[in-house]
């Protein structure tokens, strides 16, 4: 996106994305230095470009849900406050999977942020949800919320939900010759050895 093209996306932002009109702030802020002087050239105020600008510095995965309107634009605020990409992860995709409220997310955010708690503890307080225990069962197979999380990270960063990408694997191992579905299988392996790896890497941090 060039200068004139965030210039008229930030003239009429009806219709846009969050992540279309973060992008054109982020073009107008590397020009402009600041929120203060980029609202002097178009309607919005400081407070929504700088709201949007942080929301689209958060993963794509993550942005993808929120363009999608499966994760609210307040929720979105709050998972931006968090410092670290793994910490926003997990609440984004409680948040989603769990259906939480904004004051909800808030009030785990403030615990990180103002008491010092692990993400994890903030959840279980705020949520219940405790990463000890067995999750709802996927596909009838139980499985730990530690590992249900990064299934949902990988298929968020692959543009899909979990319950999708298990079903299309399940379909396309069924429909589609066996070296076709063999392939994507392991690609998705991959990914999960992948993700789990700077899941292990994060535990031990």
């Amino acid at each position: 996106m060039d200068e004139r093209e965030a210039m008229l996306c930030l003239k009429d932002t009806e219709g846009k994305t969050p992540s279309e009109i973060g992008e054109a702030v982020d073009v107008l802020y590397r020009k402009h230095g600041t929120y203060d002087k980029v609202a002097e050239h178009v309607p919005p105020s400081r407070s929504f470009l700088s709201a949007r600008h942080h929301i689209f510095q958060l993963p794509q995965g993550i942005r993808r849900k929120v363009d999608e309107g499966q994760l609210g634009l307040t929720q979105a605020e709050h998972i931006c406050k968090l410092t670290d990409e793994r910490s926003r992860w997990l609440l984004a995709v409680i948040a989603v999977e769990k259906d939480l409220r904004a004051n909800e997310c808030e009030n785990v955010v403030n615990i990180v942020l103002k008491q010092g708690q692990p993400i994890e503890d903030a959840l279980a307080t705020v949520t219940g949800v405790r990463f000890d225990e067995i999750s709802p069962p996927v596909l009838l197979l139980p499985i730990r919320v530690d590992f249900w999380f990064t299934l949902s990270k990988v298929a968020w960063e692959q543009g899909a939900d979990w319950q999708d990408l298990c079903y299309e694997l399940i379909k396309r191992g069924i429909d589609v010759d066996l070296l076709d579905a063999a392939t994507r299988l392991e690609e998705i392996a991959k990914s999960f050895r992948q993700a789990g790896k700077r899941f292990a890497e994060d535990v031990k941090e």
